[in-house]
């Protein structure tokens, strides 16, 4: 084996516009001449109906692996199955890191997902980064909820295993500092109206809104 096997090549501010093979020429202790390292074809035209972002809030490839193994066995290194997750047509891995932590918070971590402009540095939702008095002073930076309901018409859903309020599903409306103000984070969500919402945390939403789902049960 030469050590060039093992050589990872960056290519920085490239674009490939056109279908077709692609070739690049050896200068690292690679004999002269073109080497084929893949295809590029164009994505179909067309336009997506809908779009479910599935967000594993802490879910990294470890975890992923683990869920595997204890739900499906492993035998000589093989695993007995899939999971669910694993049949998903798109996915993606997304670093969150904040400014002053490697390991991020889910409030810092789902304004980076659907905000292009936020400073997870701290505790926020939907907030960019400002030294005011109160969490909700802060200059607002529009979520993806908002943003497909004002730019496009669409409808608009949130459905989590944990409470609405919570730092993940409040990011898709939410514009405070603190993960914490669950009482005004219900107020966001009513701003917004998403047309629908699952998940617990009842015990925050308003006594008329409780009365109103105890009555349709």
């Amino acid at each position: 084996m030469r050590a060039s096997d093992y050589s990872a090549y960056w290519i920085r501010d490239a674009a490939i516009c056109q279908t077709g093979q692609v070739h690049r020429r050896g200068d690292s202790g690679e004999p002269e001449g073109q080497r084929r390292v893949g295809g590029v074809r164009h994505q179909a035209a067309g336009k997506a109906k809908n779009v479910i972002l599935f967000i594993g809030d802490g879910l990294s490839v470890a975890h992923r692996t683990a869920a595997r193994i204890l739900s499906k066995g492993i035998v000589e290194g093989r695993y007995g199955g899939e999971l669910a997750i694993d049949d998903m047509p798109h996915m993606a891995l997304v670093s969150t890191s904040g400014t002053d932590s490697i390991v991020t918070d889910s409030a810092n971590s789902m304004s980076a997902r659907t905000r292009p402009a936020t400073n997870p540095a701290s505790m926020r939702s939907g907030s960019t980064a400002r030294g005011t008095r109160t969490t909700l002073e802060h200059p607002q930076v529009e979520t993806i909820s908002e943003f497909v309901k004002r730019a496009r018409g669409m409808s608009v859903g949130v459905v989590t295993n944990t409470e609405i309020e919570d730092a993940t599903p409040a990011g898709m409306v939410a514009h405070t500092r603190r993960r914490g103000d669950y009482n005004d984070i219900v107020k966001m969500f009513f701003a917004v109206q998403p047309e629908v919402i699952l998940g617990g945390g009842s015990a925050e939403l308003p006594a008329e809104v409780n009365a109103r789902l105890q009555a349709d049960r």
